[in-house]
C-alpha cells in the first residue's frame, strides 16, 4: 500500500523538534484545590447514575481498610471512605451499555493518598493484563487515567479508572448485545464519568447543590482525550445532552448558556441553533426507557465548521475553555467545563501487530488512520510513536520508535525508525493539506515490525508499548500553538 496517496502533500518542511514539546504539554491537568475527605456519601447519590434498575447501593463514611485493588487484596495503609452502586437487568441477556452499570468511588484523605493507589493500579494493571486478560488498552495517562475495554462476543465490557482530586472513581459497564459497539461504550461511559466528577465536585464544596441537573458533549466521553468529540465535529454532528435525576421534563433549556474562553456565547449559540433548526438540521432525542436524558443533535456542514456553523464561535485553532450550563424548574444548576481542542487531529484505530496471531506468518503491524480538520484550513504534520516506557512522553529517554517514510530506500511505505534518527515525521518532505471538514476515517496502514536502527533492520519487542499519535497545526497566525495528541497502550509480540 503507497501511504502517501492517503494525503495532498504541500508546502515546505518544517517545525522540526516541536513535536516534543506538544506531547510533554498533552498530561492530564492535576487538580490544583485539596478537597476534604468526603464523609457525606448518601444512597440518594444513585440520582447522579440514574438507570432503569438499581440492584445495589452502599456507602461508609467511616474512614477505613475499604479499598481492595485489582488483584482483590486490602488496602492496609489508606483508609477511605466510598459510594458503590450497581445495576442492571433481570435476565443477563438483557444487558446494555445504559443499563447494566457499575459505579465505585473511594475517597482517601488527601489527592496525594489517592494518587498512591492509583500508581499500584497503575502497576499491576499492565503487569498481569497481557498475561492474564488481554484486554484492549484505549487511553492512559499515567496522572491519573486508564480505560479498557473486553470485547469478548456476548460479554462485552469497558472499565475505566480515574484519578479526580483525592477520590478513585471506577466505572464498568456490560453489554450482552451484539449490535452495540465499543463506541457505544465509549458514548455511555461519558455520562457516568462526567456525573462521578459531578458528585465529588458537589461533595467536596458541601454545596446544597448536591442533586443539580448534569449538560455535556457526547462522545467527549468526560476523560483526558476527546477522540469522539474530534470524529462526530468533523463529520458535521454535535449532540448536546443534559439529564436530570427528577426526569427530563424538570429541565429548563431556557436557561442554557455556552461560555467560550470565559465570554458569554448563547446568543450566538442560539442563533445557529435556530437556522439549523430551520434548515431540518437538529434532531430531538428523547429515549422512553431512559426518562431522565435528553439530547439534541445539530448536524453541521463540515465545510461550514468555521463559517456559518461556528457553534462555539472560535476565532482560531488551537485549545479552548468551553463551559455548558443549565438549570432544573427548581433554579439548581448543573455546569460542566471542557478545554476543546479545534483544528488538525490523527486518531488510530485497530492497531494490531500480526505476530500475536498463532499462523500468521506475514510480520506485519497494521492500524486504522482517521484523520481531519474541524478548525480553520490548515497544513499539519503527523507523528506516531511507539515506546516500551508507560510514564509521560517527557521522560522518554531514547526508548522510542517513529513512524516515517522509508528514508532510505524512498519505496513509499512507512517505516519505523529508531529514536537514534530523531523524532520522525510521517511524512518527512512536506506537511499534509487540510482545508476546513477534512476527514477521512479508518484508513488502513500497514507497516512491518522490522524497525530501522543503527543501519540495521531490526524486530520490534514485545510486550505493552504506549502508543502516541500527533498532529501538529503549521499554519502561521490561524494555527499557532495548535496541536492534538492522543495516548493509548498497544501490544507488541515476538516473532514466533
Amino acid at each position: 500500500m503507497v501511504v502517501s496517496s492517503l494525503f495532498r502533500i504541500v508546502g515546505p518542511n518544517r517545525l522540526m523538534g516541536l513535536i516534543c514539546a506538544v506531547l510533554a504539554a498533552f498530561a492530564l491537568q492535576t487538580q490544583a484545590a485539596e478537597c476534604p475527605q468526603v464523609t457525606a456519601w448518601s444512597t440518594q447519590d444513585t440520582a447522579f447514575f440514574p438507570v432503569q434498575r438499581v440492584t445495589r447501593v452502599e456507602r461508609n463514611n467511616t474512614p477505613g481498610l475499604n479499598y481492595f485493588d485489582l488483584l482483590n487484596q486490602q488496602e492496609k495503609l489508606l483508609r477511605s471512605t466510598y459510594f458503590l452502586m450497581s445495576a442492571g437487568p433481570t435476565l443477563t441477556k438483557d444487558e446494555r451499555f445504559w443499563n447494566s452499570v457499575g459505579v465505585s468511588l473511594f475517597s482517601f484523605a488527601s489527592a496525594a493518598d489517592a494518587k498512591t493507589i492509583f500508581d499500584r493500579e497503575w502497576a499491576s494493571f499492565f503487569r498481569i493484563n497481557d498475561v492474564r486478560w488481554g484486554y484492549d488498552v484505549l487511553e492512559i495517562d499515567p496522572k491519573g487515567l486508564l480505560v479498557w475495554y473486553d470485547k469478548t462476543p456476548g460479554a462485552q465490557q469497558m472499565q475505566v479508572l480515574r484519578l479526580h482530586k483525592n477520590t478513585l472513581i471506577s466505572v464498568d459497564l456490560r453489554s450482552a448485545s451484539s449490535t452495540e459497539t465499543m463506541q457505544d461504550a465509549l458514548d455511555e461511559i461519558a455520562k457516568r464519568v462526567i456525573r462521578a466528577i459531578d458528585l465529588i465536585d458537589a461533595r467536596c464544596s458541601g454545596s446544597s447543590n448536591i442533586y443539580a441537573p448534569s449538560i455535556y458533549i457526547e462522545g467527549d466521553y468526560g476523560l483526558s482525550h476527546q477522540a469522539g468529540f474530534q470524529r462526530r465535529l468533523a463529520a458535521g454532528k454535535l449532540v448536546i445532552a443534559a439529564t436530570d435525576q427528577n426526569g427530563r421534563s424538570d429541565l429548563d433549556w431556557s436557561t442554557f448558556r455556552l461560555l467560550v474562553a470565559g465570554v458569554d456565547k448563547t446568543n450566538h449559540a442560539r442563533w445557529i441553533v435556530g437556522r439549523l433548526a430551520a434548515a431540518g438540521r437538529v434532531i430531538y432525542n428523547a429515549p422512553d426507557d431512559e426518562p431522565n436524558f435528553e439530547s439534541y443533535e445539530l448536524r453541521l456542514d463540515p465545510w461550514q465548521l468555521t463559517g456559518d456553523h461556528n457553534f462555539f464561535n472560535i476565532a482560531f485553532n488551537g485549545n479552548w475553555p468551553v463551559q455548558l450550563r443549565i438549570c432544573d424548574r427548581s433554579g439548581l444548576c448543573g455546569q460542566t467545563d471542557y478545554t476543546l481542542y479545534f483544528g488538525p487531529f490523527l486518531l488510530l484505530d485497530s492497531f494490531r501487530d500480526h505476530r500475536c496471531t498463532p499462523g500468521d506468518t506475514s510480520g506485519q503491524v497494521t492500524f486504522n488512520a482517521t484523520f481531519g480538520n474541524h478548525g480553520y484550513s490548515s497544513v499539519s504534520n503527523f507523528y506516531v510513536v511507539v515506546s516500551k516506557s508507560m510514564a509521560p512522553w517527557e521522560s522518554w529517554t531514547g526508548d522510542y520508535w517513529s513512524l516515517s517514510l522509508d528514508l532510505v530506500s524512498a519505496s513509499g511505505k512507512l517505516q519505523w525508525m529508531h529514536a537514534s534518527y530523531g523524532m520522525q515525521k510521517v511524512f518527512p518532505n512536506a506537511p499534509v493539506d487540510l482545508p476546513t471538514g477534512s476527514l477521512v476515517s479508518g484508513k488502513e496502514v500497514i507497516t512491518s515490525a522490522l524497525a530501522w536502527n543503527a543501519g540495521n533492520r531490526v524486530l520490534l519487542a514485545g510486550g505493552s508499548h504506549s502508543l502516541v499519535n500527533a498532529a501538529v497545526d503549521l499554519s502561521p497566525g490561524i494555527g499557532l500553538g495548535a496541536f492534538w495528541v492522543q495516548n493509548s497502550v498497544v501490544r507488541l509480540c515476538t516473532a514466533p
